[in-house]
């Protein structure tokens, strides 16, 4: 114990009695250790973290192209369509919109942030996913709900989710 502490103290005079070189070896370390990081946190992100997903090569994200918004959402007529339409290219099509209200209570007005999904979007939900404990990352199921069944899947706020 007594060499450790010596040690410490001869590196510390050492520092101190060279501050610029200090300086820079202090900053070249930061810079790598921010460097190597970075690289890690990327190739992490894109080549080693598993797809939560069973068969991740086959989903599509559908988006409506506008001049103002390239990522616009579609209206519920249009997803309709594109579910008819594409029956035999797609084995299955969900939507989902994320939409902002408030509730007014007493004498405050809470906001609240809800989903607006189509009816099979629990059990298209249920069938992405090849285990139960990866559902966690995925929207939390409805508070205040009546039931969302594909058959009552219609434009209407009986399917809307508070969450």
């Amino acid at each position: 114990m007594p060499q450790i502490l010596h040690n410490i103290r001869f590196a510390l005079r050492r520092i101190t009695g060279n501050p610029g070189f200090s300086v820079i070896a202090v900053l070249s370390l930061a810079l790598g250790i921010g460097a190597n990081t970075l690289i890690f946190s990327i190739m992490n992100t894109f080549l080693f973290r598993v797809s939560p997903y069973s068969e991740s090569g086959e989903l599509v994200n559908i988006y409506r192209d506008r001049e103002a918004f390239r990522y616009g959402p579609m209206s519920y007529p249009d997803y309709l369509e594109l579910r008819d339409a594409s029956s035999e290219i797609f084995d299955d099509l969900g939507g989902f919109r994320l939409v902002l209200t408030q509730r007014e209570s007493d004498d405050r007005v809470e906001p609240l942030v809800g989903v607006l999904v189509t009816g099979n979007f629990f059990s298209l939900r249920d069938r992405l996913f090849d285990s139960p404990t990866r559902i966690v990352q995925l929207p939390v199921l409805p508070l205040l709900t009546s039931s969302i069944l594909p058959s009552r899947s219609r434009p209407s706020f009986q399917n809307f989710i508070w969450g």
